[in-house]
């Protein structure tokens, strides 16, 4: 399922296929390749970091659903 904005529940991989997603995604260390269709909620929790701070980094960094 598609969704209109980047939540906590959109998953990676619809967030990696974004323009400059894939570089913020890293910084966080969150894993897009085997955890790719976990929620980004689950990703980040998994990575040791907020999904706060990540939905904060990519809508700084431009990227758009």
């Amino acid at each position: 399922m598609r969704h209109d904005v980047t939540t906590a529940d959109t998953t990676v991989e619809e967030i990696k296929q974004r323009a400059g997603a894939l570089d913020v995604l890293q910084r966080f260390g969150i894993n897009h390749c085997c955890g790719a269709a976990l929620p980004l909620r689950e990703a980040a929790a998994a990575a040791g970091v907020h999904v706060e701070d990540v939905l904060q980094a990519l809508a700084s960094a431009g990227v758009q659903p």
